[in-house]
């Protein structure tokens, strides 16, 4: 019974010593259970990472389609831009119609000006002629007014010897006749006086003819001239409206690759430093993990450490659990034989079997949560080759995203070096086309120095060269648009480029993370050597991969580096560009003055035309009341002549017929003394046939009285006719003289725009010359930054170099130390430590290695 209590207390030691083994691996099992827990919550976090990353793929995606639908936009305003600009060629040119039809208006107004004057010289030289016929009938008159004298002296002498009072009568019509004779001779003289008058107003009026024709024969050889010269002129702008047009597409393109090159430095000079942050970012986060993944292989050698001496003490345990159930068996044969003796041992009996099925049931368990965390570790490890497998997809996917990308780029670089060599060959065009307009501008201005109307031209063409500024400035704002536009397009390759490196690096963390719990797993679970060595396999792989992957790297950075040289020389011929345009701005500024200066002696010359035409015209003024006044003269004279001759021939009519009442008087007086006056009978018989011609004679002259009123009549319509004429060219000069006040003050509005619109150019020339200021400090400082990027480069290649020497290094010292290796994981060797430490985890594991052997 001693031996039995005793080995009941040994049983019962042994059973608290295994309560305290199940209490140790219960523990185990929790800080297990915690483990996988935290891996769980990992997993989650990762997962929880790549679906943010998927949402800023979306987010980026979409302002992908914003920043197309931008440049439909930018697209469209540019083709509104060309209709506008084809909406003000078409203005153009209609205003240039409007101007030749002007000018055309003009042409027939002065053909018309010029044809009522023949017509107002021939309506003078019909004057003439009607003068002419008129001094005719005066003279005729005058012979007449003579005859009658000579009738009037002839019966005067017989009359004498009979009629003592007709002496009286014939003294007083003697006196009269005297006076007749002295107001003849007064307008005789006078109408001498205005002979001479009128011979010197047609000399005159001679003389102003033919220098009318001179002037209008030089009038229509300007005219033709000027036409020339306008077809030439239009010829010559219409090749400088092409070679600006050119010019302009030149400006354009170079502008567009200024401004792209600057996008592409600044998005270097950004991606550099973002790059120097990342890399400042990896080392720090690569020192942190290397240090927790030491602190955790530190402490999964202890775990396992300590595992294993638990696992030889378990069988130990389970060795001597064996060995003592045998002696229970025998010592419960032995009980059951000496149970009729001993009926006291029947209840350490029971307590035996109750702690025996209670020691089978704690076994049940444990094994069974042996193969439960057996099957869990199993489907974790498939889990992860899932993981790993997936990420190797979007690795692939993404490298050849990035090839495509780099194919595009290459494409860009091919396509800019057309594009400079274009830019070259259309600079010397277009050096060889300013050579050949300044000659043409220099032979222009040798012409159009001697002409003085020219000036209209000379202004069209500054209004056109202004409005092809006006256009130029719209062609910079749009290729301004249109670099912005690329430099978006450049910003969202960048952008892309980056998300791709970033989504390359996340999937490259994402991979060391599966690897390193892979590495925990393999670490934990000792079925899995045989797959380990796989995974070496793909490790080495990865090396490869991972060592191209360097290589293209630094093909990439030396690409940017040549980049970079490109860039500087591009900058070089930009600013040599630039100065070579503001020497051209400066040279058309030097010819816009001289324009603004010919413009002004242009604008005195108008003003000495202007005096001389005024004065031209109030000679011609005067010269019209001459002419009017010698009319009104003549037209006095002859109303005088007219009264006078009227008045004569009525004081002849009473003469005559006193004459008459005197006669039969006398032949009262003759039938009285018939007898003593028979020779008075024939006397009177003569007087009788006397007095039938001067009858006759009167009759006549009441004829050719009529016929005299009806000239006048006519002289009066044609008067009349010339006024009404003279009349009408008053209301064209006057037109003509609105006209030319409408011309001063059209080409004065036109000299003070010219004026504006030079202190604008000025004023843009500035601006340029202070932007031109600004991008050669921009380019000082682009210099600076890209030398300090050159020196991060130089170091970030030193430091490379460093760190594929050390790899060479723990490539050829496999069994040396892991910390080396992980430092390297920071350089971009994600995949290569976790395999090689689980090399070495193996090899220092020799209880294991037993326990499997």
């Amino acid at each position: 019974m001693d031996k039995v209590y005793e080995e009941l207390d040994a049983v019962k030691g042994e059973v608290e010593k295994l309560r305290e083994e199940c209490r140790t691996k219960s523990d185990l099992t929790e800080s297990l259970r915690k483990a996988h827990i935290d891996q769980f919550a990992k997993l989650q976090e990762a997962k929880l990472e790549i679906e943010r990353r998927a949402n800023d793929l979306f987010v980026k995606s979409e302002e992908i389609f914003e920043i197309k639908k931008l440049c439909d936009d930018l697209k469209s305003s540019l083709h509104e831009k060309e209709s506008c600009l084809q909406n003000l060629s078409s203005a153009h040119e209609k205003l240039q119609q409007d101007y030749r039809e002007k000018i055309g208006k003009l042409e027939v107004q002065n053909k018309d000006l010029v044809f009522s004057l023949d017509e107002a010289i021939s309506r003078i030289q019909d004057l003439e002629m009607q003068i002419g016929t008129s001094n005719k009938e005066i003279n005729a008159l005058k012979q007449l007014v003579s005859v009658r004298q000579e009738i009037e002296s002839e019966l005067k002498a017989p009359a004498s010897k009979d009629l003592k009072d007709g002496d009286d009568i014939i003294q007083k019509l003697e006196e009269e006749n005297r006076i007749a004779k002295d107001q003849l001779k007064w307008k005789g003289e006078q109408f001498k006086h205005l002979e001479e008058a009128h011979e010197r107003i047609h000399d005159q009026f001679k003389t102003s003819k033919v220098e009318w024709g001179r002037e209008k024969s030089a009038m229509l050889e300007e005219i033709s001239s000027l036409q020339e010269r306008l077809d030439s002129q239009a010829r010559i702008s219409e090749g400088l409206q092409s070679q600006l047009r050119m010019c302009n597409q030149a400006l354009a393109h170079q502008e567009s690759r200024r401004r792209i090159l600057e996008i592409e430095v600044s998005e270097f000079r950004s991606r550099f430093h973002d790059i120097s942050l990342e890399c400042q970012e990896a080392n720090s986060k690569l020192e942190k993990l290397t240090i927790k993944r030491d602190e955790e292989i530190g402490e999964l050698r202890n775990l396992l450490r300590i595992k294993e001496t638990l696992f030889k003490d378990l069988k130990c345990q389970s060795m001597q659990i064996e060995q003592e159930n045998k002696e229970l068996r025998g010592s419960l044969k032995e009980i059951q034989e000496a149970q009729l003796q001993d009926a006291a041992s029947t209840s350490a009996l029971k307590k035996l079997r109750t702690n025996f099925q209670d020691l089978k049931q704690l076994h049940t368990k444990c094994s069974l949560n042996l193969k439960e965390k057996e099957a869990e570790w199993s489907s974790q490890i498939g889990k992860v080759t899932e993981d790993m497998n997936r990420c190797m997809s979007e690795l692939k996917g993404k490298e050849k995203h990035i090839e495509e990308l780099e194919k595009e780029l290459e494409n860009c670089r091919d396509a800019c070096d057309v594009l400079n060599g274009e830019i070259s060959v259309l600079i010397m065009v277009l050096k060889s086309e300013i050579h050949a307009l300044s000659k043409e501008l220099s032979r222009a201005k040798a012409d159009l120095e001697p002409n003085s109307k020219n000036l209209h031209q000379k202004r069209e063409q500054a209004i056109l060269l202004e409005a092809e500024l006006s256009e130029y400035k719209k062609m910079l704002e749009e290729s301004s648009d249109c670099q912005f536009h690329l430099r978006g397009q450049v910003l969202q390759l960048g952008n892309a480029l980056k998300d791709a490196s970033d989504a390359s690096e996340e999937a490259k963390a994402d991979l060391a993370k599966a690897r390193a719990e892979v590495k925990e797993s393999k670490l934990e679970l000792e079925k899995w050597k045989a797959e380990a060595g796989k995974l070496k396999d793909c490790l080495e792989e990865n090396r490869l991969g991972q060592k191209q992957e360097q290589e293209s790297l630094l093909g990439i950075l030396k690409e940017r580096e040549a980049k970079t040289n490109e860039l500087q020389q591009e900058i070089t011929e930009l600013e040599l560009k630039i100065v070579e345009r503001t020497e051209a701005v400066e040279a058309l500024n030097q010819e816009k003055l001289q324009y603004c200066q010919i413009a002004k002696g242009k604008d005195s010359s108008i003003e000495i035309l202007q005096t001389k035409i005024s004065c031209l015209e109030q000679e011609l003024a005067d010269k019209d009341l001459q002419n009017e006044q010698a009319q009104s003269d003549a037209l006095k004279a002859f109303d005088q002549e007219k009264e006078s001759l009227l008045l004569t021939v009525k004081e002849k009519d009473g003469e005559i017929q006193h004459l008459l009442e005197r006669a039969k008087d006398l032949e009262d007086d003759v039938i009285c003394k018939e007898i003593a006056f028979t020779a008075l009978e024939t006397a009177e018989s003569l007087k009788m046939l006397e007095i039938k011609e001067k009858n006759n004679v009167i009759a006549e002259l009441e004829v050719k009285l009529g016929d005299t009123h009806q000239k006048f009549e006519l002289l009066n319509k044609s008067l009349s006719d010339s006024r009404q004429k003279e009349g009408q060219l008053e209301t064209l000069l006057q037109a003509s003289k609105k006209e030319l006040d409408e011309l001063k003050a059209h080409f004065g509005n036109e000299r003070m725009h010219l004026e504006a619109r030079i202190q604008e150019i000025e004023s843009q020339k500035n601006d340029l010359l202070e932007e031109n200021k600004k991008l050669s400090v921009d380019r000082e400082e682009l210099l600076i930054q890209m030398e300090g990027i050159a020196g991060r480069i130089s170091e970030v290649c030193f430091e490379d170099v460093a760190l594929e020497r050390q790899l060479e290094k723990i490539l050829g010292n496999p069994e040396e130390v892991e910390e080396p290796s992980l430092s390297n994981l920071g350089k971009g060797q994600y995949t290569g430590t976790p395999f090689s430490t689980a090399k070495t985890g193996t090899d220092e594991r020799t209880p294991l290695v037993e326990l499997n052997c």
